[in-house]
């Protein structure tokens, strides 16, 4: 594993984090797309916040800027192909 995956995974280990990047999805643009994309990564190591999490994802979908909802679009069905046991 790379060193910037080992620090990703050491800093997602915590719900509060993930819940700070699941709360930029009322950010601006970079921080909808960026948070996009974390949250669908980080998705599988918190089942806890999964309904929060989906919700927020979802929200992106529907976001006023094309590009965070097209991004997030694309996303939806990664999402779910990892994460079979939410389908």
């Amino acid at each position: 594993m790379s060193i910037m995956h080992h620090n990703y995974w050491i800093y997602f280990q915590h719900e509060e984090e993930f819940l700070y990047i699941i709360s930029a999805v009322k950010g601006g643009p970079g921080e909808k797309r960026l948070a996009s994309q974390f949250v669908t990564r980080f998705f599988k190591y918190f089942p806890k916040l999964a309904f929060q999490a989906i919700n927020a994802l979802f929200d992106l979908c529907e976001d006023e800027d094309i590009n965070v909802s097209i991004q997030q679009v694309l996303l939806t069905p990664v999402l779910y192909m990892l994460y079979t046991q939410f389908t």
